[in-house]
């Protein structure tokens, strides 16, 4: 498996899990404590995955069900050009709290700042698919999958970036857009990893949720 970026193909080494990092489990789904200043405990998969390096499914900011195409045609219209503040944890719109429970929120803007500033990213391939290891603080992990998001039906970035909704909505003058993660690794070897960009609403998205409960 490998990416592009600017026309380069990169690579990363396979990683096996040897040990299970899970140390906890609410509702049937694992959590790790990454010793974050926040408490924050993060899912081991994403929204709509079994396994640590699957996409999972996708969906438009503020939706809980996914799709066939992700357009503002088909986007939720009571959301579509109105401010309705972070929705973490409102199961009306968090995909997470939504499909996996009460105890499951989507992450803040600051969460995933912080997984950003305060943890270790490093590509790597787990069963041949492009992740990145993310180790805390206190040396336990995750792993996300480069998994891209939907325009359209189309799958964009595949296999090449991380695009991962907050429940951060943008503040300033764009009602239709909100706050993503989003990490790759660029053709200088770098990892680029930026908590502050904004995306239409109504693209398709992964979802890697945390616990409500700290």
């Amino acid at each position: 498996a490998f990416g592009l970026v600017n026309g380069t193909a990169y690579y990363g080494d396979e990683y096996t899990i040897t040990t299970s990092p899970n140390i906890g489990n609410e509702e049937g789904y694992d959590w790790v404590d990454l010793g974050l200043p926040s408490g924050a405990k993060w899912a081991t998969c994403n929204v709509g995955a079994s396994n640590p390096q699957d996409s999972g499914s996708y969906y438009a900011w503020g939706e809980t069900d996914t799709k066939d195409s992700y357009t503002s045609g088909t986007y939720k219209e009571e959301l579509f050009n109105k401010k309705v503040g972070d929705i973490s944890g409102n199961a009306q719109y968090d995909a997470a709290t939504a499909n996996w429970g009460d105890s499951w929120r989507m992450p803040t803007q600051k969460e995933m700042d912080e997984l950003r500033i305060k943890c270790e990213w490093i590509l790597t391939m787990i069963n041949n698919r492009q992740v990145f290891r993310i180790i805390g603080p206190n040396g336990n992990e995750i792993f996300l999958p480069l998994a891209g998001y939907y325009d359209k039906n189309n799958l964009m970035d595949s296999d090449y970036r991380i695009y991962c909704w907050t429940g951060t909505e943008e503040s300033g003058e764009y009602l239709n857009r909100a706050i993503y993660g989003y990490f790759y690794r660029n053709s200088s070897g770098d990892n680029e990893l930026n908590v502050t960009n904004q995306m239409n609403r109504f693209v398709g998205m992964t979802i890697r949720q945390v616990l409500k409960i700290n």
